[in-house]
């Protein structure tokens, strides 16, 4: 009978722990839900600091295999080499092997050229946004000993599938404790977000002092202010205004830019001409420099909006 209850006990504690949301604090969730918040407690028992440091190299080895920066049949992320798939008139723009697009190649070279991967001698947590198939898979089975933790998520909206694991997060609230972050991976992602200038605060707010930020989102360097269509709530009038039907910004490279170092960041634009990308679109590798209060970021938005 005391089995019995036992058994009773624990399947309720059982079910009011998943009912609650709680499952969340383990590393990998049964089940992916949108409600399934990201926080860093689940992750800390992954990677101890008493794991033994092995590099994580996968982006290196592939590197090592280009001909040239400008080995356009080649893809930095899987490792194929053939010829690559058009998308949106633009040539060499899709891997046929692993889907991996300009941005997600150039995120691969970029995580190899720089060492952003490599142990520091603690664990590393790199907070994912958007993780694309090819690269979640080289973050999450290759780098299992390399100390590297693997911190996948998205807001999971309407139209937009991940990989088992992918964690819910809302970039203008996110739930993880202040320099609790190595490395942040954000490519396309803030023109969906609407409380732009709340989003790079809080990417601020998490990140360790010195950590680093790689970031790419759709922008022109013909254009000198933002364009802002958070006023439109149809999928066609935000394809008018922003270009996509779910993004809320038309963004200015320079703007932009400027947007994120008076946060509080100090960013380098690295070389898009890797590849032989016919690409317009900067990625910018930031660093965390300073702990800037809201009143002492520059500009206000509305300063650099071009509506």
């Amino acid at each position: 009978m005391k089995n019995v209850r036992s058994l009773l006990f624990g399947i309720f504690v059982a079910v009011w722990v998943s009912s609650s949301g709680l499952f969340v604090f383990f590393r990998y969730p049964v089940q992916v839900r949108s409600d399934s918040r990201a926080t860093l407690p689940g992750h800390l028992h992954r990677q101890s600091e008493s794991s033994p440091l092995v590099p994580c190299n996968v982006f290196e080895q592939h590197l090592s295999s280009m001909t040239g920066p400008d080995d356009r049949n080649f893809c930095p992320c899987c490792g194929y080499r053939g010829n690559f798939t058009i998308k949106s008139n633009r040539p060499y723009a899709k891997c046929p092997q692993c889907a991996a697009l300009e941005r997600h190649r150039l995120g691969c070279i970029n995580l190899a050229r720089y060492s952003l991967l490599k142990p520091r001698g603690k664990v590393r947590r790199v907070l994912h946004f958007g993780p694309a198939t090819v690269m979640y898979f080289s973050l999450e089975t290759v780098c299992p000993e390399a100390r590297v933790d693997h911190i996948p998520v998205d807001f999971f909206a309407a139209g937009y599938h991940y990989e088992p694991g992918t964690l819910h997060a809302n970039v203008e609230k996110l739930l993880f404790p202040n320099n609790s972050i190595s490395l942040i991976l954000s490519f396309h992602v803030l023109e969906h977000v609407r409380r732009l200038d709340q989003g790079l605060m809080e990417l601020h707010r998490v990140l360790e002092e010195e950590g680093h930020l790689l970031v790419e989102v759709p922008c022109s360097k013909h254009r000198r202010n933002h364009t802002d269509c958070r006023n439109f709530h149809k999928g066609n009038d935000l394809k008018t205004c922003a270009g996509q039907h779910d993004h809320v910004w038309r963004f200015s490279c320079d703007a932009f830019l400027k947007q994120v170092e008076d946060e509080g960041f100090s960013c380098d634009q690295t070389n898009q001409g890797a590849l032989g990308l016919l690409y317009p679109t900067p990625q910018y590798l930031c660093r965390k420099v300073t702990s800037v209060k809201r009143s002492e970021s520059g500009k206000n938005l509305s300063e650099i909006l071009h509506r």
